[in-house]
């Protein structure tokens, strides 16, 4: 495990959520989301992903059938509700949706732009 890959705990909470490949369990899963985690906390391109992560071209597809499955969107609806069940996040006061294509934050409570 390198510096910013996910512990086994944060695994843990992360693997349920990840869809099995069509013939079964995927070898590697968690260096498959790694290398995704790692591409977009960098900001690199797909190409510069590490070796260590195995081929670019597969990280990316393994990427890509998540994105179309909802998998991101299902993940992080449990993190949201796993920190509002601890107790650490107020989704009353703090939430905002951010709306990456357009880079326009949207206040939750109004849906107004934020501004």
């Amino acid at each position: 495990m390198t510096r910013g890959d996910l512990s086994d705990a944060e695994w843990e909470l992360v693997e349920p959520y990840l869809p099995l490949g069509e013939r079964g369990p995927i070898p590697d899963l968690r260096c498959y989301f790694n290398a995704v985690m790692w591409r977009f906390r960098t900001g690199s391109p797909w190409r510069d992903i590490p070796e260590r992560y195995g081929s670019w071209s597969s990280v990316y597809g393994r990427f890509r059938l998540w994105a179309k499955a909802g998998t991101f969107q299902a993940l992080m609806d449990m993190m949201i509700a796993e920190a509002a069940a601890r107790g650490q996040v107020d989704m009353r006061d703090h939430l905002v949706l951010v709306c990456a294509c357009l880079g326009v934050l949207f206040d939750w409570r109004t849906g107004c732009p934020v501004r």
